[in-house]
């Protein structure tokens, strides 16, 4: 389901729209397949310059209640990378996972929900052993 994300976009300019799906989020366990499930979750995607982009607002600010735990603002999700973000976000709708080569249901399952850092230091290792000693 796919609905408008109201009027602070419009006043800025912007086309915003709300995707659903599911999230990997903290209950997730290896494996479980919960796109067999009702959706979960909803994102944004948002229309800057020309070409869309996602951003999940409650996992940039997102804290654990039953811990009373607080996490800081995270901007990782915020313009997040498509082929990062479907590590974690699954939509309803294949289209709004921005991807050139759209991922099955299945293919999301199998895969182990990468974190901002992990994939930072992916890319870290891979910039430097293209480097010449």
């Amino acid at each position: 389901m796919i609905t408008d994300c109201g009027m602070s976009f419009r006043y800025a300019g912007l086309h915003c729209v709300s995707v659903t799906g599911w999230a990997k989020g903290a209950s997730y366990k290896p494996g479980d397949d919960i796109t067999n499930e009702p959706a979960n979750h909803s994102w944004n995607a948002v229309h800057v310059d020309g070409n869309w982009y996602l951003l999940d607002c409650h996992w940039a600010t997102r804290h654990d209640d039953s811990s009373d735990v607080r996490t800081d603002f995270d901007d990782y999700y915020f313009l997040t990378d498509p082929v990062e973000m479907i590590y974690s976000h699954f939509p309803e709708d294949a289209a709004w996972q921005l991807l050139e080569s759209p991922w099955t249901g299945s293919k999301h399952v199998q895969q182990l929900v990468m974190s901002f850092l992990l994939l930072s230091n992916l890319y870290w290792i891979a910039s430097v052993s293209k480097l010449s000693f």
